[in-house]
């Protein structure tokens, strides 16, 4: 399977940080080693969350502050990418997201 190039990323980018707007979530995509694709991330990640994320193949969390944040792999075309979430996920998030899901792909 090809790489994804710099483009395309930074096209997924967009898209990833469109849906946490549209959801109320920052979100942001970035590489295996936090660097992010799109918008700047507010904050530094600590490598462990991204380690533990790719290692687990599951989300790791921390906190900066007082905010909660999240690393969560994805693997797209055969590449692992990480969207980084900043602040608490609340259910309400959860519905948002299933319904903007659904509202999308049923067109």
């Amino acid at each position: 399977m090809d790489k994804l190039n710099r483009d395309k990323l930074e096209s997924i980018a967009t898209k990833v940080e469109s849906l946490g707007e549209d959801v109320g979530l920052l979100l942001r995509l970035a590489d295996t080693n936090g660097r992010s694709y799109g918008s700047p991330l507010p904050a530094e990640i600590p490598e462990l969350i991204i380690a533990l994320a790719k290692s687990t193949r599951s989300r790791s969390s921390t906190t900066i502050g007082k905010d909660m944040v999240y690393a969560l792999p994805v693997f797209i075309e055969g590449e692992t990418l990480i969207v980084i979430i900043y602040g608490e996920v609340r259910e309400d998030h959860s519905f948002r997201l299933i319904k903007h899901v659904l509202e999308r792909s049923m067109v």
